[in-house]
């Protein structure tokens, strides 16, 4: 009998590349992780992983156990939530404009509905939240994605498509007429700054970012003292005097993230329930899910 613990490891071993990755994410010593890596090697009876230079690298039969992994791992949280209540801890990964907007309707509709439900929420960049699901720090996320950078698939996780809302041209009323403007951006290595940099390409010019700032009040206050142009979803935006307002042909789309297999937990799919009631109804996208 394969240990399912050890086969949570394999399939991290996957994902992140390397054993150090691995130890880090479950807070383990890299020994600890080998030793139980080769233990479950004892188990399958083959070889998972062999060298490879300095680290090591999933052999055939690895990808293989790997790949089957997920689906075991997705049956265990199918399992979980066919026998669980709606009560317990619920973690809530959102992104700044979220937590402003969309999750305090939500909060106060899951609270009356589920008293039993303890709910945390943690603000966090979009970027983070695939990894925080995958090592169980989160049990629900809200991820972003444009029509110009789409969600990137990820092994383990499924997503409910939430809202899709318009992106406006905070400072000036033409995208083109921004090349020598100076730019507002969020910081390097995250979606909005990314979308920034396309946007701008698509146009025909690479944009001249000044300012990184990554929250849209901030931002929204910068052009409107003449810093610059951004920007800015609509989600993001506050009533700030003396800043034009452009819409673009360009959304943003939010989805809400869980583990593969947990969709059919109680507190998850109350949680997805109360964010797609809690969504302005302009911007509901349909309810399709996606599974990874």
């Amino acid at each position: 009998m394969l240990d399912v613990r050890r086969l949570l490891l394999l399939r991290d071993l996957a994902r992140l590349g390397t054993i150090a990755a691995v130890a880090e994410a479950h807070s383990y010593t890299a020994s600890a992780v080998s030793q139980q890596l080769t233990a479950l090697q004892r188990e399958a009876g083959v070889p998972l992983i062999e060298p490879a230079g300095r680290t090591v690298r999933l052999t055939a039969a690895g990808h293989v156990l790997a790949e089957h992994a997920e689906k075991v791992l997705a049956a265990l949280e199918a399992a979980s939530a066919s026998v669980a209540a709606v009560q317990g801890s619920l973690r809530i990964g959102a992104f700044p404009s979220a937590v402003r907007t969309l999750l305090p309707r939500a909060l106060v509709a899951l609270a009356d509905r589920h008293p039993g439900l303890d709910l945390t929420v943690h603000e966090l960049d979009p970027a983070a939240m695939a990894v925080q699901l995958l090592d169980r720090r989160l049990d629900v996320a809200l991820m972003q994605s444009y029509d110009l950078l789409p969600l990137t698939p990820e092994a383990g996780l499924s997503t409910v498509d939430l809202l899709a809302e318009t992106v406006h041209l905070a400072g000036s009323e033409s995208l083109a007429d921004c090349a020598d403007r100076v730019w507002i951006a969020g910081s390097p290595g995250t979606l909005c700054h990314a979308v920034t940099l396309q946007a701008c390409h698509l146009a025909g010019y690479a944009p001249r970012i000044r300012h990184h700032v990554d929250d849209f009040t901030a931002v929204l206050a910068l052009v409107a003292a003449g810093r610059g142009v951004a920007l800015v979803p609509a989600l993001g935006v506050v009533p700030t005097p003396g800043v034009t307002l452009t819409p673009l042909p360009l959304r943003r789309r939010t989805h809400v993230a869980y583990r593969t297999g947990s969709d059919a937990h109680p507190a998850v799919a109350a949680c997805v329930a109360a964010l797609r009631a809690a969504a302005p109804a302009d911007t509901v996208a349909p309810g399709s899910a996606h599974h990874r």
